[in-house]
Formats: C-alpha cells, structure tokens, sequence
C-alpha cells in the first residue's frame, strides 16, 4: 500500500504520543512504502525529518532490509524502534500471528505501533487478509496494549481501519484470528491501486 492523505496523520499523531520530535524517534517501516501526496519513499521523508530508519521487505527495494515477516525476526532488531509502522504490509503476509509477534518485538517498551490496513468486506482481490473493526480493540486485550487511536477512513470506493497502539512491557500474547478475514481464492492483482 502507500501512505496517502486519508492516513499521512497517523504519522503526527503517533509521534505526538511519543512526546518527542520526529528527529529523535527511530522508526522501522514494514514494506518499502511511497507517500503518495509528497511523491517520495517513506524512508526518504523520514530521514529528512531526521528520524532514524529502516524499511524491512522480503523484495530488498529502496534500501529495505530483506525480511521474510512469516519468519521471526533477529535479535538486533527486537525492541529497538520508538515507532513501527504498519501502511498496508500485514494483509499480504501469510503467517498473521508472526508478523504481529514481530511487530510487538520490533518496537521498544513504550513506543507505538502505527497500522493502516484494509477493512473487512473492501479491497476486494487487493490481499488474502482484511480487518474487521474490533481487531484493534481485540488485539489490544490480548497484548496489553493502549488503543491511542481508532478511525475508519475513506479511500476512495474504500476503506481502511487506522489505528494507533502503545506497548507496555507485557509478552506478546497473539492475535483473535476472529476479527480476520481470509481469502482462501485469493488471486494476487498488481498494487497500482495505491
């Protein structure tokens, strides 16, 4: 996915949270993402707000680490991130349960967790998985986080689930892979919708 005008807030929102300038927040991005509205690769904006950053992607594009998500991640990436961003990566990984996990082990004790993804019943052949509305909610109960922040928002004929978690020092319990829908005919189409 990208990072458009419909979820570009979440970004201050969540720095906001953090109570620090972006210049002094280490951020890992799943995918190597475009900001669509600004023309740039994520990773190039962060970097010249001065953010510390590393994209992680299984293609190794744009300078992102190559990083199977289905697979844990290593040892010198855990708890390392203020800030861990999430603009439509997890619907394409087949292994729910570790990309969460790694995401939780990604972002430092107290640091955010930043998702933008598809909300259940649209984008239709985009992704094998889509959120329902209490994934936040649920996924929150079960990991001890803080749901900071909850929309659903727009995109065109659309629409994503945003939301903004906090984590604590609690392990990481899982997912409810009841609030995920799965597409078992799923049939890869080309990303150019964002």
């Amino acid at each position: 996915m990208a990072i458009s005008p419909a979820n570009f807030h979440l970004i201050s929102q969540a720095v906001k949270s953090l109570g620090k300038p972006l210049r002094k927040i280490s951020v890992a991005e799943l995918g190597n993402i475009k900001i669509r509205h600004k023309n740039c690769l994520a990773k190039t904006w962060f970097e010249e707000q001065g953010a510390k950053h590393v994209s992680f992607d299984i293609n190794g594009l744009d300078g992102a680490v190559v990083m199977d998500l289905c697979k844990p991640i290593p040892d010198k990436f855990k708890g390392k991130f203020d800030m861990v961003t999430n603009f439509g990566t997890t619907e394409h990984v087949q292994d729910q349960e570790q990309v969460f996990q790694n995401i939780h082990d990604m972002v430092k004790v107290g640091g955010v967790m930043v998702h933008s993804v598809p909300l259940h019943g649209y984008w239709k052949g985009h992704c094998p998985f889509r959120y329902m509305v209490k994934f936040p909610n649920h996924l929150a109960g079960l990991n001890a986080y803080k749901l900071l922040f909850k929309e659903i928002k727009d995109r065109w004929k659309e629409k994503l689930l945003n939301f903004i978690l906090r984590r604590n020092g609690h392990k990481f319990v899982g997912v409810d892979r009841s609030t995920i829908s799965s597409t078992t005919n799923y049939k890869r189409n080309t990303d150019n919708l964002f």
